[in-house]
């Protein structure tokens, strides 16, 4: 996919590898929802940077078991010198003063990159602390990617990004592509792109599955996305996430919360997940698209079951049935829109007494 709409977030990365030829190194912080192209952004950047600046490789993983050091274990590959040694069996103090050594011996500047540091462990942390309080004497720019959805306040990353030097910090935020962008990569597409838009909301990774999908239908891509960041979810999370999944528009918060199997962690959880935002009075999907493909993830007796206990909760507070169908809000209600939907949830409804 072309990148589009990306110069300004570019430009700061230029800048911070221009300061760092000048011995004055920093961090950028490269934050964003999942698929709004943060791994995409750094490549574009190493890719104008090849053989003029050199450029350092490490990911983090969302292990059962954290691999300890991991992104460092993954630049020693790269590199020659006793990192290697450093991260398999060296001491706190060599694994410190071997990464300095590596980012800081060079001819020319360096970018390290580390990607989804939301799932850093804890020695990781630390070296990224012990190198950042450093970076500003170095010819070294440090490019740490992450979910911010999954980064709450008390997130140990968060501690450490309160520790590093605030004037040695820049951040980017790369923005969901507007509805112009979208409609340039729909060139040719034979749906609705308003369809499209409105149900990927400009995020890169979404809108490119769904251009590859026949037919409208959820990307397969999009639903394996979807069943591994779901499968994450705690099982009350999980059972909040699978509710709001067969409510298509805002579901009422007293809905949600008068569910059986509610508890007062599991939206935050889904949240942090970045499936589910909500304010006071609504809960819904962040996405169109990733509410329809983790709809489709149920199992037909579990959907089932979902729709009778909407069905049944709309009805117990005098509400009409219709505003379970698909629906949008209008004056704080759900207007009815979707009669084929309408006769599936009172079927459910029927199948399950």
């Amino acid at each position: 996919m072309d990148l589009l709409e990306r110069a300004d977030d570019l430009e700061v990365l230029e800048q911070a590898l221009a300061d760092a030829e000048r011995s004055s190194g920093s961090v950028v912080l490269i934050g964003g929802e999942a698929g709004i192209g943060k791994p995409r952004l750094v490549q574009s950047f190493s890719e104008n940077h090849a053989g003029d600046a050199r450029i350092l490789w490490g990911g983090c993983d969302d292990l059962s078991t954290p691999r300890t050091l991991g992104p460092f274990r993954d630049i020693a590959g790269q590199v020659d010198g006793h990192l290697k040694d450093a991260v398999v069996d060296g001491t706190r103090s060599e694994v410190f003063d071997a990464v300095l050594d590596v980012v800081v011996d060079a001819n020319i500047p360096t970018a390290v990159v580390i990607e989804d540091v939301h799932w850093a462990d804890g020695a990781t942390l630390d070296v990224l602390k012990f190198l950042g309080r450093r970076i500003e004497r170095a010819p070294v720019t440090l490019m740490l990617t992450f979910r911010d959805e999954e980064v709450p306040d008390n997130h140990p990353l968060m501690l450490m990004f309160g520790d590093l030097p605030a004037s040695a910090v820049h951040r980017v935020h790369p923005a969901p592509l507007s509805k112009s962008a979208v409609e340039e990569l729909a060139s040719g597409y034979g749906g609705s792109v308003e369809d499209l838009y409105a149900s990927t909301r400009g995020n890169p990774f979404l809108v490119t599955e769904a251009l590859l999908a026949p037919g409208g239908d959820v990307p397969a891509n999009v639903r394996d996305a979807v069943r591994t960041r779901a499968s994450r979810l705690s099982p009350t999370a999980r059972a909040v996430a699978d509710l709001i999944a067969v409510v298509p528009g805002q579901p009422e918060m007293w809905l949600i919360e008068e569910f059986p199997e509610f508890d007062s962690d599991s939206l935050d959880e889904c949240h942090r997940r970045g499936l589910v935002v909500f304010d006071g009075a609504h809960a819904w999907y962040r996405h169109e698209l990733v509410r329809g493909a983790m709809e489709e993830t149920l199992e037909p007796t579990r959907r089932r079951a979902l729709n009778a206990y909407v069905a049944d909760a709309l009805s117990n507070k005098s509400v009409k049935v219709s505003r379970i169908a698909a629906g949008v809000p209008h004056g704080g209600e759900l207007e009815f829109t979707d009669q084929v939907t309408l006769a599936r949830a009172l079927e459910d409804r029927r199948s399950v007494r």
